[in-house]
């Protein structure tokens, strides 16, 4: 889980964080950018998400 909301790590930071999770191989990525619970992205062509 990477919380960009309270704990901003910067570029470089999430680059290393994305490098060793597919080193373990995860697959699911919590990353929250904002702390208020009604923000949410439409994508269009997968509605699923």
């Amino acid at each position: 889980m990477i919380d960009e909301g309270w704990y901003f790590k910067g570029e470089k930071e999430v680059y290393e964080i994305l490098d060793e999770m597919a080193d373990l191989k995860f697959n699911v990525l919590h990353w929250y950018l904002t702390n208020n619970g009604g923000w949410k992205i439409e994508v269009k062509k997968d509605p699923r998400i």
